[in-house]
């Protein structure tokens, strides 16, 4: 049972006419921060815990299943950041996902952002995982939200104020912007390496929906940013 390993807030929220309250939890590893950094990571990365519901994940996993009926997993990248994985992109969503879409951009993005109209779908399989990298400037802008559906995973930071492990639960919403979308890499574990505050987090297939505001327009672009992928 990992409920009982993070500090917990709660966050106000308008969407639409109506006030919602989300469960947001730090869910990191403290043995791995000094107070130095906290401001940095804390700030530009949040975990939202039961963003969706059970029957909204079954639903959009419905939605997604069709794009992967003939689809093998792959385990070569272009660029070698995944391995284990199926992707697509989708912008035809049911009425009922096109509203949690909603309420994910307004809490993510804000009321008035734009963001990209495809969501990227990344199917992990149990063996796969995600190496290292920073989301190029090339395919998203400044925010980058991600929902987790059907596992736990846990997602490390590697930055210039060091190595930050975050648990991902099922269900949940993670939102990384500012420096941590431009100075950290981010991995998905394998599930050898799946351990949280020393307690097993097993990695089962996971699906990911990633919604991200558009590129920058060149140069705008944060000057430290390489060529890296776009999976998250």
């Amino acid at each position: 049972d990992l409920s009982g390993v993070s500090a917990n807030s709660c966050m106000l929220c308008k969407v639409g006419e109506e006030m919602v309250l989300f469960r947001c939890a730090r869910l990191y590893s403290a043995a791995s921060f000094h107070k130095r950094v906290e401001p940095v990571v804390l700030d530009h990365f949040r975990v939202l815990e039961k963003f969706v519901s059970a029957s909204e994940e079954e639903q959009l996993l419905k939605e997604t299943s069709k794009y992967f009926h003939r689809k093998q997993y792959q385990y070569e990248h272009w660029d070698g950041a995944i391995r284990g994985y199926r992707e697509t992109e989708k912008s035809r969503w049911t009425e009922e996902s096109n509203a949690l879409f909603e309420r994910m951009r307004v809490i993510a993005f804000g009321e008035k952002a734009g963001v990209l109209p495809r969501v990227h779908v990344l199917d992990l399989a149990a063996d796969g995982h995600i190496k290292p990298h920073i989301d190029s400037v090339k395919f998203c802008g400044s925010i980058i939200a991600g929902l987790s559906l059907l596992s736990d995973c846990v997602m490390r930071l590697v930055g210039p104020e060091g190595s930050f492990d975050f648990l991902l639960p099922r269900r949940s919403l993670y939102v990384m912007s500012g420096p941590v979308r431009y100075e950290y890499t981010h991995e998905i574990l394998a599930d050898e390496e799946s351990v949280f505050q020393g307690l097993r987090v097993p990695r089962e297939r996971r699906v990911s929906l990633i919604c991200r505001l558009p590129v920058i327009p060149a140069g705008l672009a944060h000057p430290e940013v390489g060529e890296h992928t776009q999976n998250g």
